[in-house]
Formats: C-alpha cells, structure tokens, sequence
C-alpha cells in the first residue's frame, strides 16, 4: 500500500492511510435507537466518502448508561474512537456539565480502572489551558465574567474536536387551560419540577 502525504492518500480500497502507513479506521458507538442508527449511518457515509473506514456498534442503552464498572461497554469505558450520546445543560452556570472536560488530576478525573469508572472525563481529554479556566470560573460570582469564561472553555473543547454538535432536539410540552402551577425556566426538561404547587381552575 502506497504512503501517504500529509493529508493522507487513498489506498486501493479507497482507504486513506497515514504516513506511517496505518490505514484510517474509526469505531463508531452509541445507543441502540432508531433516531441514533440513522445519524451514524449519515455520518459514516460522510467519512467513508472522504477516506476514512467506519464501523458502527451499537449498545444497549441500559448497558451504555451502566454505572456497573465491569461492563466494558458503557459511555465512561469509552472502548472506541467515537461516541455518540445525549448530554444537556441543566443550568446558566454549567459547572457540572464543563466538569466532564476537565483533568488536572488525571488519576482523580478521568474515567478508568483505578478508579472504579468514577472519573466525570470519559473522553480523557486533557488541557492546562481548560483546566485553569475552570478552576477560575467555579468560584466567579460576577454572571457576566462567568458568561465569558464558559464561552472560552466551551471554544477549548469545540475547536479541539472533543465534542462536536450534531443534533439539537427539541421538546414539546402542554398543558390543560385550566391548570396553573406550571412555571417552566429556560434550562427546565419539563414542568413537573414544582408539581407539588399545581392547583386547577374552574
């Protein structure tokens, strides 16, 4: 098989190769739902045209999202090169949902055997830059200086291919006219949270 420049030329399969000459292969995983099989499918035939062979796997969910440390196959083993799974922000201060990128004790934050999966960063993905950002932003009480700083961090990661948008799904939610109660904020998955305050009118 022929070496390949830079950029990384085709093989006679139509398979790019590196300049070591290692072919370009990628696992692909994510949950077994129907909406999940057809972006992976798009997605695959987006890579394949370029070069890149793809192999897709999907998971149980209920074994995706194990917490079971001798499962191999949940989202914190992450045993394939990419992942596919759903993870929203829950709040305008995202400290808990930034915490998956960060890594200033490897040993403590990132998800492996040592221990016990427990680490926030499945990825594994470390960066100096990050990590202080965060460590900055965790006790900023200024909105605005926060606001910034979520945006660079959030720029870190993008821009670094850790995490790449593919899907914004929307909800929908409804309600009797004759319900009150119901008082829906902008990062809120639904109503239900201050059900104890629901009351109807006639």
């Amino acid at each position: 098989m022929k070496k390949s420049g830079p950029r990384g030329s085709r093989g006679a399969d139509g398979v790019r190769v590196t300049p070591a000459g290692l072919r370009m292969k990628v696992l692909f995983q994510t949950t077994i739902n129907s909406l999940r099989q057809k972006e992976q499918a798009l997605v695959k035939d987006g890579w394949q045209k370029i070069g890149v062979e793809t192999e897709l796997k999907a998971v149980e969910a209920s074994a995706f999202l194990s917490d079971d440390p001798g499962n191999p196959d949940t989202n914190w083993h992450f045993y394939a090169d990419v992942e596919m799974s759903s993870v929203p922000f829950d709040s305008p201060f995202p400290l808990h949902y930034m915490r998956g990128f960060y890594g200033a004790v490897p040993e403590r934050d990132f998800a492996q055997k040592s221990n016990n999966w427990t680490g926030q960063n499945f990825q594994r993905w470390s960066n100096d830059e990050y990590d202080k950002l965060y460590d900055e932003v965790a006790v900023e009480t200024d909105p605005e200086r926060a606001r910034q700083t979520w945006i660079k961090m959030n720029d870190l990661v993008v821009n670094s291919y850790i995490r790449v948008a593919l899907v914004d799904r929307k909800t929908i939610d409804a309600r009797a006219k004759t319900l009150r109660g119901p008082d829906p904020r902008a990062f809120d998955g639904g109503y239900a949270w201050n059900v104890a305050d629901w009351y109807r009118v006639s």
